[in-house]
């Protein structure tokens, strides 16, 4: 594996975890923090994949967990449907401190 691929799933696994702990995060304004993080490591994945796309010529979905497309040419409908929503989420959940 190239430092790129190794690079892509570091980064994937980010995305992973970072959901994660905002899924299960208990105190709402950290459950945001870790959602808006979230756009800075899909920043990242997309970038990186355009990355080894241009520099190696391969399709960065090669990489990745099959129901998963980051960086498609033509994504599975219900994919892009969770981008979108995911990437709405995350906009939304801009880190607000509480009004004391």
């Amino acid at each position: 594996m190239s430092p790129l691929e190794i690079t892509l799933g570091y980064e994937q696994v980010a995305i992973e975890v970072t959901a994660s702990i905002a899924q299960h995060e208990p105190d709402p304004y950290l459950a945001q923090v870790y959602r808006f993080g979230l756009l800075e490591d899909f920043d990242h994945l997309y970038r990186y994949s355009a990355l080894y796309e241009r520099t190696e010529g391969k399709d960065p979905n090669n990489i990745f967990n099959p129901i998963r497309t980051f960086f498609p040419a033509d994504p599975p409908p219900r994919n892009i449907a969770l981008l979108r929503t995911t990437c709405a989420i995350i906009t939304s959940a801009r880190p607000r401190r509480p009004s004391r």
